[in-house]
């Protein structure tokens, strides 16, 4: 058993990292342009030792402007001073700079490990590593390490949680979820809207209350943190629009700017409009199916991973990690449907779309062309097209789960699991 871990590791460790050699190049020969996430935290660190109020942002780009990359307060909740102090206090920049680069390089190969031997246990490891970097949410994972986000800890935590829920061990998983939505809200909607789902009632109100429980305890503790979340729900009014941010809301702002004579209504209610139907149709599709759903677990969190996205009023790019399982499943299950071209076609829009370092194309148009929003009607569609294309396949993938569960559904009447446990989609394509 630990012999096959460990073959794993390394193949996907040696995938990994060929594939992604040009961003671990760049980061580590160039540590004055990237990573500035990171340097945002230490310097925080190092104002927190000095008896300052760590979301002072004034304050730390007087003392370190001059290695600083970007001019942005710190958002995370007190509790994470703990472990920015110590390595403020006993690493230099150089120093911490390296090392938070190679664990998030090492997290990132756990986390490839955790979901091939939790939710692909069948599927070679370098064809899954090839998939999932060529995958929606591939951009994330690219841009994530160039930043120097803490977004990879996060998603090891979230799917870690999402694995135990599997297993049946409700407590764990909560306990998993939260710990990464204390600091980043986003993570906490997938979790309960599963328990609502899975009929978990009682975890539902005790990870809730937790939750409200946690934030409100950072707040006390910090009421500059109480100013740090009123300044994010107030960044997401301000529409950061594009690839960097996308959402139905976003896309809106954009298409309307792009097509003036379209400006009909308010984008934020037409949002509200669109965001209620899609809501409503995936409650309607999961009560309807609710039975097998419960069963076939899996299949119940990458349909509500994908619909909570597709809705979402801001989904950075950091965040968009979380849809390469949602994505690789779809791939895996026409797979085994027989319908490789169906998954091959998977791949294209992603692969050819979003400015990833397998075939950076788009990065090469843009510099040939030049091409801005601001001209022709042309340039417009082509910056709505390149910049909202995850948005789009994240809604052509909701649709393909709405067809696989309804499918899936009517097979498994005929076809129900096994002794063994293994769904009937996986039974049927044997």
């Amino acid at each position: 058993m630990l012999a096959k871990l460990k073959k794993e590791v390394i193949f996907a460790g040696a995938t990994f990292c060929i594939f992604t050699l040009p961003v671990i190049a760049h980061i580590i020969l160039h540590p004055a342009s990237f990573q500035w996430d990171f340097k945002r935290y230490y310097f925080t660190g190092k104002l927190s030792l000095l008896g300052a109020n760590p979301y002072d942002v004034g304050k730390m780009v007087s003392l370190f402007w001059d290695q600083l990359c970007i001019k942005q307060s710190f958002i995370y909740p007190p509790c994470t001073l703990l472990l920015l102090r110590p390595m403020a206090y006993y690493l230099s920049l150089t120093q911490a700079y390296y090392l938070f680069f190679a664990l998030k390089l090492i997290l990132y190969v756990l986390l490839i490990v955790m979901w091939k031997r939790t939710f692909f246990r069948d599927t070679s490891t370098p064809c899954f590593v090839l998939f999932a970097l060529a995958s929606m949410g591939a951009f994330a994972a690219y841009m994530d390490l160039y930043s120097g986000n803490i977004s990879v800890f996060q998603q090891v935590f979230f799917w870690a949680g999402i694995a135990c829920l599997l297993k049946r061990n409700i407590m764990m998983s909560g306990a998993c979820i939260v710990c990464a939505s204390s600091i980043k809200f986003f993570f906490i909607g997938p979790l309960l809207l599963l328990l609502l789902a899975a009929g978990y009632w009682r975890h539902f109100l005790l990870f809730a209350s937790l939750f409200a429980a946690l934030v409100a305890n950072a707040c006390l503790e910090s009421p500059a943190y109480f100013d740090v979340i009123k300044n994010n729900i107030q960044h997401i009014a301000l529409k950061e629009l594009g690839l960097y941010a996308i959402s139905i809301r976003n896309f809106l702002y954009d298409l309307f700017s792009v097509f003036q004579n379209l400006n009909v209504c308010n984008p934020d209610i037409l949002y509200g409009t669109i965001a209620t139907c899609i809501a409503a149709y995936t409650l309607y599709v999961i009560i309807r199916n609710l039975s097998f759903l419960r069963q076939e677990m899996f299949l119940l969190v990458n349909f509500t991973i994908v619909s909570y996205c597709t809705v979402v009023p801001l989904l950075i790019d950091y965040e968009q990690v979380i849809v390469i399982p949602p994505t690789c499943f779809l791939w895996d299950y026409f797979r085994r449907r027989k319908h490789r071209l169906t998954g091959f076609l998977l791949i294209l829009p992603y692969f050819f779309l979003t400015q990833n370092v397998l075939l950076p194309i788009i990065t090469y148009f843009e510099k040939i062309t030049g091409w801005t929003m601001s001209g022709s009607v042309v340039a417009g569609m082509m910056y709505l097209l390149l910049n909202y294309h995850v948005l789009f396949a994240l809604c052509i993938t909701w649709g393909m789960y709405l067809f696989v569960i309804e499918k899936e559904n009517k097979r498994a009447v005929a076809c129900p699991r096994d002794t063994k446990g293994e769904p009937s989609w996986k039974i049927n394509s044997m």
